[in-house]
């Protein structure tokens, strides 16, 4: 928001996100800080309405009712689309993606015969793919799902307007906007290394040897890993005043790297312990964190109707994720499911078959990558919500099969 105000950029997050989701709604409604999330819950309920009503056309009304309940009813919903996150946006964008991946599938290419829809389709990627550092993990699997579907011109079309459009916002763009890139970006994606380094030097650190622990308390004290770090959860010592974080780009990736392994070697359980709990949220099926509502300043507390809908959905919020834990708060679960469905309807010794699924490698590829660059276990919430909308999308493709009639109407 400051970098929107002051129109002073910098690449830590997104600029691209900050352009799309902060700067044009207060452009368009003259500073109306509100905009920023009014906007968000629109484009969200577009591309909402837009996966149901192809999944309508495709599959059957049951199916399309069902989803919607699902994504609808499920508290995580109502609190994602309430914060500007770069994490929302994705979904968005995600959303989008995978209903074009829907289309694409069903009308086996044809869909990508319109000129218009191969533009909006790369539009729509690029722009996913700028919206987070890591949105790469999943935007390159599914261009490659989707090159599968298409032909040899559409796909050499793709490409090119793809790293044409990546170019031109990456370059002229945040050249024109002066954008700065960030410093200690290491020290961003070492979570996982922080962490097993984080479970050892807090509980034994005598196990370690001298030049991990030298690394170690350059970073922090003794005393604060020792009495403030917490099991997977490197946020609990990433803010401290003490914390120098300049420590992590001296030494680098490599060299961090393998002090992990050194901590993994000196005390395997400590160091599992914190790896585990840091990535368990991606795949564990009995639960990863409780959904919140988080306060912010901009609430208009003293307003008792928009008090009482607070209250409301954080109680909404309580009993439905005691209620139903399975359908909406474990991602495990959704992985879960959507890999048995992948192997109990596809025949592995059919190309047809693999085509389809590589549409499922992006969700595969961006939480199983993704958690290794995580430095807080309950980043989950914001990190992996989209899988809660793409994983009912993606089942379609394998509880549906295709029908001509609906092909050539279509």
């Amino acid at each position: 928001y400051q970098q929107a105000v002051t129109n002073k950029y910098n690449d830590w997050h997104p600029v691209f996100q900050t352009l799309l989701v902060y700067k044009i709604p207060l452009l368009l409604t003259n500073g109306w800080i509100g905009s920023i999330i009014f906007f968000q819950i629109i484009i969200f309920s577009v591309a909402l309405t837009y996966a149901i009503c192809t999944i309508l056309i495709y599959t059957n009304f049951l199916y399309g009712i069902v989803v919607l309940c699902l994504i609808l009813l499920n508290p995580q919903t109502s609190i994602i689309v309430m914060f500007p996150l770069k994490d929302t946006t994705l979904t968005i964008g995600i959303t989008f993606l995978m209903t074009f991946a829907i289309k694409i599938y069903f009308s086996e290419g044809k869909w990508l015969q319109s000129k218009k829809n191969i533009v909006l389709f790369a539009v729509i990627l690029i722009s996913t793919t700028l919206l987070r550092h890591n949105a790469i993990l999943f935007t390159v699997p599914l261009l490659v799902a989707v090159l599968c579907y298409s032909t040899h011109k559409q796909g050499m079309i793709i490409v090119v307007l793809c790293i044409f459009l990546f170019g031109i916002v990456k370059v002229p763009l945040y050249a024109m906007l002066e954008v700065e890139k960030p410093n200690q970006r290491q020290f961003e994606m070492l979570g996982l290394p922080l962490n097993a380094i984080g479970g050892v030097i807090a509980h034994h650190p005598e196990l370690l040897d001298d030049e991990t622990k030298t690394f170690a308390y350059q970073l922090l004290p003794k005393e604060i890993w020792e009495n403030e770090y917490i099991y997977g959860d490197f946020n609990s010592v990433k803010y401290n005043e003490n914390l120098h974080a300049e420590v992590v780009e001296k030494y680098g990736f490599k060299k961090i790297l393998g002090y992990m392994f050194t901590c993994i070697k000196a005390s395997p359980k400590d160091a599992i312990t914190s790896l585990i709990r840091l990535t368990e949220p991606v795949y564990n099926i009995t639960g990863n964190y409780v959904a919140y509502v988080v306060p912010n300043g901009l609430d208009e507390t003293s307003n008792l109707y928009i008090s009482f809908l607070r209250d409301l959905r954080i109680k909404y919020t309580e009993y439905s994720l005691r209620a139903f834990p399975y359908l909406f708060e474990y991602i495990g679960v959704y992985m879960m499911i959507l890999l048995c469905v992948v192997l109990s309807k596809s025949n592995l010794s059919a190309l047809e078959d693999w085509k389809k699924i590589l549409y499922v490698l992006p969700v595969f590829c961006y939480n199983f990558g993704t958690m290794f660059l995580l430095t807080f276990y309950n980043d989950c919430a914001r990190f992996f919500y989209y899988t809660f909308l793409v994983t009912p999308i993606l089942l379609s493709f394998f509880l549906k099969e295709k029908t001509k009639e609906k092909e050539i109407k279509r």
